[in-house]
């Protein structure tokens, strides 16, 4: 009898249990946004009358009522009636299916076929995101309700509903639909190949400094009294006197590929300044000055700056499209994400670690540097760490993002139901 009543227990609750979860539902609707992958698929044309017909379509485009290529098209032929759309979309990349003969029907036709197709890559791999990133993990939810994640497509509001089968996190969810990764392992510059350079670009700006009115002094004014000699360093020096130069305390360049501090106030500064095409002109056109993610000093309120070197192409040696295998592990103090490549990012990553020994590689993550170790000896087997001021929740979703699948340039964007 008692083992009677414990089953006849047992399954009211697991019937329960099941009904419960069969009743929730957590939904979204989002919009993927083309824009960015159309002007991707131009590779990022500089050219002036298609970047003011973008900019114009962007702002009289209804996401709701358009597709943006054809309201693109539009301000391209209003612009420029006799234009070519072959002569933007011709890529080496497009070369099965636009080459320079291609009409602009043709070319419209090959571009919406190629959005349609991204589109489809795109909801597989947030499809799995979001199956991976609410994955059930006890018994009772692996028996009777497994995650099931579906999209539909609502076609009168061109968006699409996403659903899964339980009660969730709103906030979380959002997050892991909206969050876009790119991951990239850099090669560096040494401080000591650049600074001449900067140093150029810090005496040009002292020059200027007279025209100059607006500089920050969070470098200089801490105390209540000014200190007239450092206002006369700003003046002569305006980019080092918010870019504090990576030297030791004999004044030397430290080896390494951070080439300098701001605080946070003046990192927007700094940007601009190194931003000057008459300014980038002195410099490598192969290197890009990216932020490091975490802050640090006594109100975490200081950055570094890293000197990064990009392949010809303008972008990374190894991207994240090499890795297979992502993992959230405890590391020595924070959290960490281990990463597996596959034979081609083995082959790369072994080459890349062989050629930098003694120099650092930059792991960036959305154009900040998460961490930038310096290599002692070549890396065989395709295996390396992420690591970074993570939270436990954090580099969880990271590393699932990372195992979805590299997803098309599509903004992704959540419309509040």
């Amino acid at each position: 009898m008692k083992i009677f009543t414990s089953i006849f227990v047992f399954s009211f609750i697991l019937f329960s249990f099941g009904c419960n979860q069969a009743q929730e539902k957590t939904e979204l609707l989002f919009q993927l946004s083309d824009a960015k992958y159309i002007w991707n698929s131009t590779n990022n044309t500089s050219d002036s009358t298609f970047l003011n017909a973008f900019k114009l379509a962007k702002e009289k485009f209804n996401p709701q009522k358009d597709e943006f290529i054809d309201v693109l098209v539009n301000q391209i032929s209003i612009m420029s009636p006799n234009q070519s759309l072959a002569s933007y979309f011709a890529t080496f990349e497009n070369k099965d299916k636009i080459n320079f003969q291609s009409t602009n029907i043709e070319v419209i036709n090959a571009v919406k076929k190629d959005i349609l197709a991204a589109k489809t890559i795109s909801l597989q791999v947030l499809k799995k995101r979001i199956e991976n990133g609410f994955e059930n993990k006890s018994f009772l939810s692996e028996l009777f309700s497994k995650t099931n994640v579906i999209i539909t497509e609502i076609t009168d509001k061109k968006c699409y509903s996403i659903s899964i089968n339980s009660k969730v996190d709103k906030n979380h969810f959002k997050n892991l639909l909206e969050t876009q990764v790119h991951l990239g392992f850099y090669e560096t510059y040494d401080i000591s190949e650049i600074f001449d350079n900067l140093s150029i670009i810090n005496q040009k700006l002292g020059e200027l400094s007279e025209n100059i009115n607006d500089e920050p002094q969070s470098m200089l004014n801490d105390t209540v009294k000014i200190d007239v000699e450092n206002e006369k360093y700003a003046g002569e020096n305006p980019l080092f006197s918010i870019l504090m130069p990576a030297t030791d305390h004999d004044g030397k360049l430290q080896k390494g590929a951070k080439i300098g501090t701001s605080r946070t106030e003046d990192t927007s500064k700094v940007n601009s300044y190194l931003s000057k095409q008459e300014f980038k002109n002195l410099l490598p056109r192969n290197l890009i000055l990216l932020w490091e993610t975490n802050s640090f000093g006594n109100e975490n309120n200081y950055f570094n700056l890293y000197a990064i070197k990009t392949s010809r192409d303008g972008k990374a040696v190894l991207s994240g499209d090499c890795i297979v295998k992502s993992e959230a592990q405890n590391g020595d103090y924070l959290p960490e994400i281990s990463i597996s490549m596959n034979a081609e990012g083995s082959r790369i990553w072994a080459r890349m670690t062989k050629e930098n020994i003694d120099k650092q590689i930059a792991i960036v993550i959305n154009n900040t540097v998460y961490s930038c170790p310096f290599v002692m000896q070549e890396i065989k087997g395709g295996n390396s760490q992420i690591t970074g001021n993570f939270s436990k929740q954090e580099a969880e979703d990271l590393a699932n993002i990372l195992n979805s699948g590299v997803m098309p340039e599509f903004d992704i964007v959540v419309i509040d139901k």
